[in-house]
């Protein structure tokens, strides 16, 4: 197997970093614009390739998976894992450490398209509880009870 050239890069080729960056898990939910784009494409291109390096099966990793939160989630966090873990700086182990981790993730990602039905050619939306879509009026109602209840003082 040769190296390949200097001047090509693949989506596992740990990203030239400045010597003041520091690798920080991706929180989706506080980008901007801007970074949420890099951020999906990175992703995007890292998924096809560990799909393809470790000819995972649609039925732990499906056509669809960006369109699954959780998902998305679970790569996003295995990759920023597998940088930290193929970082120049990284423990001699960290690359064994992050295989345990995919161990757990393929299962918990198998697990999830066994769950929502996908398969290679059909997507189906994730089932989502109608109480996390629409604010139930009495759980207000039981947070103010319970700290009309509570002391103001926790000393007494």
């Amino acid at each position: 197997m040769t190296a390949p050239p200097q001047d090509e890069s693949s989506p596992f080729d740990p990203p030239a970093l400045p010597d003041t960056w520091q690798l920080v898990p991706v929180c989706w939910a506080t980008l901007d614009q801007a970074t949420a784009a890099h951020q999906c494409a990175a992703l995007g291109d890292w998924v096809r390739r560990l799909a393809t390096r470790y000819a995972l099966p649609t039925r732990t990793l499906p056509p669809c998976w960006y369109r699954h939160g959780g998902i998305v989630e679970e790569l996003s966090a295995l990759r920023s894992g597998w940088l930290a873990a193929y970082a120049p700086d990284a423990r001699l182990s960290a690359a064994l450490d992050w295989h345990h981790m995919f161990d757990g993730t393929r299962s918990r990602l198998h697990e999830t398209t066994r769950g929502n039905g996908c398969t290679k050619d059909d997507h189906r939306d994730d089932d989502t509880a109608s109480w996390l879509t629409s604010p139930d009026p009495r759980f207000a109602a039981a947070c103010e009870v319970d700290l009309a209840n509570r002391a103001r003082d926790p000393a007494t």
